[in-house]
């Protein structure tokens, strides 16, 4: 088995797992953000240049699937080597939040201290 066979192989298997995602769009991400999270930017860049100059993704009896094909394809700048992922949207709403617990004083209740537990070893101050 040559290289990028196993990387077809491999992504078909990936692919197969997202199909069974009852969102089609939500499955084409994962699947590229599947392969950007925990492939090697060498593994993606064989894929991508074979992809590049054999765009049916065909290698003998292996071919990519055609829903790995269209997740690669939407998601091209997103699987390259090198290149940073756009960062998330900012979420709405104040920006200058302190990060952390709240103060104590905010807390709807006030944390109760535990009693001493009994270790069954008697200290000095506990026999007197």
């Amino acid at each position: 088995m040559t290289n990028i066979e196993h990387l077809i192989r491999l992504a078909n298997r990936i692919g197969l797992f997202f199909e069974a995602m009852p969102d089609r769009a939500a499955g084409i991400d994962s699947i590229a953000d599947h392969i950007r999270r925990f492939w090697d930017p060498r593994m993606r860049r064989a894929l991508l240049d074979y992809l590049g100059t054999h765009p049916d993704g065909q290698w003998g009896d292996t071919a990519l699937s055609p829903l790995c094909r269209e997740a690669i394809a939407l998601h091209r700048e997103r699987l390259h080597p090198g290149r940073a992922p756009a960062p998330p949207p900012a979420p709405p709403g104040p920006t200058a939040q302190a990060s952390g617990p709240p103060p104590a004083t905010d807390l709807p209740f006030r944390p109760q201290q535990h009693p001493r537990r009994h270790t069954g070893h008697s200290t000095q101050e506990e026999t007197s």
